[in-house]
C-alpha cells in the first residue's frame, strides 16, 4: 500500500497558477491552447479544434474527415459577422457560458443553424418565445423574431411573434427596416391579424 503525501492540499497551489488556470478565453489573443484561427471579416478569433469539434458536428466533419480544412491553421468564415461568431464562442465555451438574451439569440441563431447546434437552437427558440410574452416587446425585436422564425421554419415561434407584432402600432411598424424584410405572405397575414 502506497502512502500519499500528507502535505498536499489545494491550498498549496501557487496563487499565480490558480489565477492563470481560471482565466476565461476572450478568443482575440493567441494562447497556448489555440491551434486554429478563425478569420471573420478580416479579424482573427483564436480557438481550439477540440472545442469546435465538441460544439458542432459540422466542425467535427471538417476537422476529422478528409476535408481541406483538416490541416489548416487559419479557417476563413466568409459571409459571417465577427461579432456574431465571437458571441457564439462566448455562449458555448464551457469556461464562459455567457447568458443568452433575446438580442444574442437573434445574432447567433443563424450560426447555430448552419453549424447544426441543435441544443443551442432550442435554447434560443425558448428564450425568444419567452421574450415575446413580455408586455414591452419592442417593434424591432418583434419583427426580427418574426423574420427569423419564418426563415428557419419555427412555426410555433412564428405564431407567437405574429400575435405579438399584431399588438404593435402598424403605422410605426411599416417604417422599420425589419418590416421591409418580411415575406409577402407574412406581411399579409400580419396586416389581417392587426385588423382583428
Amino acid at each position: 500500500m502506497t502512502k500519499r503525501p500528507s502535505s498536499f492540499s489545494l491550498g498549496s497551489l501557487s496563487p499565480t497558477l490558480a489565477k492563470e488556470s481560471c482565466t476565461e478565453p476572450d478568443f482575440t489573443s493567441n494562447d497556448e491552447m489555440s491551434d486554429i484561427t478563425l478569420i471573420v471579416e478580416g479579424k482573427k478569433l483564436f480557438t481550439n479544434r477540440a472545442f469546435l469539434i465538441g460544439m458542432s458536428p459540422v466542425f467535427e466533419r471538417m476537422f476529422c474527415s478528409d476535408f481541406k480544412e483538416k490541416d489548416l491553421s487559419e479557417l476563413p468564415l466568409p459571409g459571417k459577422k465577427f461579432d456574431d461568431v465571437h458571441e457564439l464562442l462566448k455562449v458555448v465555451h464551457p469556461r464562459i457560458l455567457k447568458d443568452l438574451t433575446g438580442e444574442i439569440c437573434l445574432k447567433i441563431f443563424p450560426l447555430a443553424e448552419e453549424y447544426q447546434m441543435y441544443r443551442l437552437k432550442k435554447r434560443c427558440e425558448a428564450l425568444l418565445s419567452e421574450t415575446l410574452k413580455g408586455e414591452k416587446v419592442g417593434t424591432d425585436i418583434c419583427l426580427q423574431i418574426l423574420n427569423l422564425s419564418e426563415k428557419y421554419g419555427l412555426l410555433n415561434l412564428w405564431k407567437s411573434a405574429l400575435k405579438s407584432c399584431s399588438r404593435q402600432i402598424y403605422f410605426h411598424m411599416q417604417y422599420s427596416e425589419h418590416f421591409k424584410n418580411l415575406s409577402e405572405k407574412t406581411a399579409i397575414v400580419l396586416e389581417v391579424f392587426m385588423k382583428k
